[in-house]
Order: C-alpha cells, then structure tokens, then sequence
C-alpha cells in the first residue's frame, strides 16, 4: 500500500498537495555521524502528507517544530480499512468549532513517523493534513491493540493549533 501512496506524493493528481520528508532519525543520523555517503533512502524511510490548501505548506529547510516543543493539536488516526483507533474528534474537522485540542510534547516517544510529520507542520493551518506513516515508521511488527496489528500503516488526519516553545531561542541584546 504504501508503495501505492508513494507514486501518488511523486506523482499527485491535479489539485492534490503532496510532500514526503525523510525519517528524522535516519536524516540526523545521517547528517551527524555519516557526512561522507548520505543514506540511500526507500520508500519506506518517508512519511507521506497530503495537505489540504498550498498555503499550508511550511517551505523551509529548519523545522518550524522542534523536538522539545509542545504542540496542540486536533487529529485523528485509522489504519487502512478505515478503522478508527485514536483522536480527540470525530467526523469531518472543522476548525471554527473543534476545540478539544490535546497537547503533546514532541520529544516523547511517539512513532518515528509521527514525529517527523509533526516537525515539518505549520501551526494554525487553514485546514488539516493526512499523514500516511508506513509500518516501519509506526509500530513495525508489533501488535498494539486489536485494531493496531504488526505491519500496520498508520493514517492520521492532523491540525496543529499552536506550538509551545520551552526555551527562548532568538538572540536579544540586554
């Protein structure tokens, strides 16, 4: 399947947004200890985001989400079939009367390919994003519910409100 969602974020339709970002571990683990020979990346080293409208697209070579930020956010996750297992809405989101955002802090230990969705994100889109996170990305081979089975991919609808930076990190003059 996620070779299917591959060719489609290499290839979208017309009027479909597509991104792919690298596995951020992999990426700074390559950037760090490896400078001589990038990483030859597969599909599977990628999660794939559909977002809804161009400006919600973050064009940058930083994250605007760092690793030790807190985010707020609306979202809802589901595994291929359409099952939902996860989220704090249900239905269609709608962001003038979603309010139940739930925080998390990025640096806890979510999947890989959670993380490296969330880091590439703009607070306070115009709409949400669809984020397919293949198996190696999410839960690999374990068996985590009985709706979250070994070699699941992961889908989440996502809208982030608000980012929450624990360290000042512009230079001021005192």
């Amino acid at each position: 399947f996620i070779d299917s969602i591959a060719d489609v974020a290499d290839n979208p339709p017309s009027g479909e947004i597509w991104r792919k970002y690298e596995n951020y571990k992999i990426k700074f683990q390559d950037e760090i200890n490896n400078p001589m020979k990038p990483y030859d990346y597969q599909v599977h080293d990628y999660v794939y985001v559909k977002y809804a409208k161009e400006e919600d697209i973050f064009e940058g070579s930083e994250p605007l989400i760092n690793f030790g930020d807190t985010i707020s956010m609306a979202y809802q996750g589901f595994i291929i079939n359409g099952t939902r297992f996860d989220g704090n809405y249900y239905g269609t989101f709608d962001k003038e009367v979603t309010d139940n955002f739930t925080n998390f802090d990025v640096s806890d230990n979510y999947v890989v390919g959670w993380t490296t969705a969330v880091m590439h994100m703009k607070p306070d889109m115009s709409d949400k994003a669809t984020v397919y996170i293949p198996y190696q990305m999410g839960y690999k081979d374990e068996n985590r519910s009985d709706v979250i089975r070994p070699y699941s991919t992961l889908i989440f609808e996502m809208y982030i409100d608000e980012v929450i930076h624990p360290y000042e990190t512009s230079n001021s003059d005192n």
